[in-house]
């Protein structure tokens, strides 16, 4: 069950980014790192200038998704593959944007539908 409730999640995710037009040319995450509240710090700003490094992280978020969709779909070995595309994406998340219980959380959703430990039905 846990899984699926992963899958909807990150697919809606991903889903709800592709059909804006500021994720598919890759700039998204301009606007998010210049908002007042979730900007990033002052200290990474200058990184984050850069329309190519804008670009990547942009796309990025939307390719890590995508892979935490499928893996968590996968076997054992495919599931901790999606976890640790999870911990890449919200450690980043928590790294510049300082969203760190969000991160955590959300850690602990892929990690509890990746470890198989889940009664089968």
């Amino acid at each position: 069950m846990i899984r699926s409730q992963v899958v909807v999640v990150y697919g809606q995710a991903v889903w709800t980014k592709l059909v804006e037009p500021e994720w598919r040319n890759g700039t998204a995450l301009h606007y998010v790192m210049q908002d007042a509240y979730f900007g990033t710090t002052s200290e990474l700003a200058p990184l984050l200038q850069s329309g190519f490094v804008i670009g990547v992280a942009t796309w990025g978020t939307v390719v890590l998704e995508t892979a935490i969709v499928v893996c968590v779909l996968g076997n054992s070995p495919l599931r901790r593959a999606g976890l640790a595309c999870a911990v890449v994406l919200h450690g980043g998340i928590a790294v510049v944007l300082g969203l760190v219980s969000f991160g955590l959380v959300m850690l602990g959703f892929v990690a509890a539908a990746a470890s198989g430990r889940h009664r089968q039905r």
